[in-house]
């Protein structure tokens, strides 16, 4: 559901920032 709404790139970056 969310992979949908936020692009590839962005939920790449998202989940980077989460760990981070």
């Amino acid at each position: 559901m969310e992979s949908q709404v936020h692009k590839p790139h962005r939920k790449a970056k998202e989940k980077k920032q989460h760990t981070g």
